[in-house]
């Protein structure tokens, strides 16, 4: 992170791309003037969020400087910019796995596609949880992919860590934000880490095609 300038002059702003953090953050195409070299920006009122929201946004910043791996999303610079947080990422001009379903693969993504999407997950999962975190929200709008193929995986405000006293925790009680089940849930470390977020990645998120029946 850094390598790109920390000021909202050095950007020229183009088409809006997406929302989100409850329309609290605009996500826009922009020209990074230096190199011209084309970047996506997420813009974050600040002034409109909540105490837990700012919260969350603190522990994306976190752990993205933490995290260094090819399969996770960068952030090239971060700043504030009037009463914006700008942040600053590589434009992926495939947008999203959720964007591909929904738009260019309505019928389903083959197996091969289906495989080579979830070995970038996979090596994003495992360095996570190689590094004492587990990601909550492992879904194919977090799954995104470059202009090049190259599938990284987004979403670090679901991050949670699994150190709790000096110590590796074996079950985590805690949820993402903003939707708690009505209850609190004993789950399992393994289950929460990445059975049951790439099932449901696999049978839900992304229909398939071509696959063959279970046997």
């Amino acid at each position: 992170m850094g390598s790109f300038l920390r000021d909202n002059s050095a950007y020229e702003l183009r088409s809006v791309i997406g929302r989100g953090l409850e329309d609290l953050m605009t996500v826009n195409l922009a020209r990074y003037k230096p190199t011209g070299e084309y970047v996506a920006i997420r813009r974050i009122d600040l002034d409109s969020c909540t105490n837990d929201m700012v919260n969350y946004l603190q522990g994306e910043l976190h752990v993205s400087k933490l995290f260094h791996h090819p399969c996770i999303l960068p952030h090239k610079s971060v700043f504030i910019a009037e009463n914006e947080l700008w942040v600053i990422i590589p434009f992926m001009a495939y947008g999203s796995a959720q964007d591909l379903i929904s738009t260019h693969f309505t019928d389903g993504l083959s197996e091969q596609s289906i495989a080579y999407i979830l070995l970038g997950v996979l090596r994003a999962l495992e360095y996570i949880h190689q590094m004492g975190y587990v990601h909550r929200s492992v879904k194919a709008s977090h799954i995104l992919i470059s202009a090049d193929g190259q599938v990284y995986l987004s979403g670090l405000r679901s991050i949670f860590s699994l150190i709790r006293h000096g110590q590796r925790a074996r079950v985590v009680h805690d949820f993402p934000h903003p939707h708690p089940p009505p209850e609190e849930t004993h789950t399992a470390e393994h289950s929460v880490l990445t059975f049951m977020p790439l099932w449901n990645f696999v049978y839900r998120e992304i229909p398939r095609k071509d696959l063959l029946p279970a046997l």
